[in-house]
């Protein structure tokens, strides 16, 4: 199918793909699914495969709470990643305690997992 769907995604993001919608006419990206470009309204939707790498844009770490499937992960940060093609995905990175771990502008790789969330680690 050439339309991007949640289970889709998520079952490319377990083998190492990040999946991404795309518009054919303005080519703006978005990780979650659209049939309607939110910038030019084009039905021309595309599913493109995003670069693996990226630089962290922004974060914040988590050290006490968590939701239950990520408590034994603690700490970790939650992260928003600006993929090379300018993409913008969100996620988290493990076995970050504080910020002298993740410097603005990390550098930063897609890793494969069975977690829920895109999950990236240190280039």
């Amino acid at each position: 199918p050439s339309l991007m769907t949640h289970r889709r995604q998520k079952t490319s993001a377990k083998h190492g793909k990040l999946l991404s919608c795309a518009c054919g006419k303005c080519v703006h990206k978005s990780i979650t699914p659209m049939y309607l470009c939110p910038i030019d309204t084009s039905r021309d939707i595309k599913t493109v495969q995003l670069p693996s790498t990226g630089h962290v844009e922004a974060y914040t770490v988590q050290k006490l709470i968590a939701p239950e499937e990520f408590l034994n992960d603690i700490p970790f940060a939650f992260v928003v990643v600006k993929m090379d093609d300018g993409t913008l995905v969100s996620g988290m990175i493990m076995d970050i305690a504080g910020d002298r771990d993740l410097p603005p502008g990390t550098k930063v790789k897609h890793a494969p997992s069975y977690k829920s969330v895109y999950l990236f680690e240190k280039a």
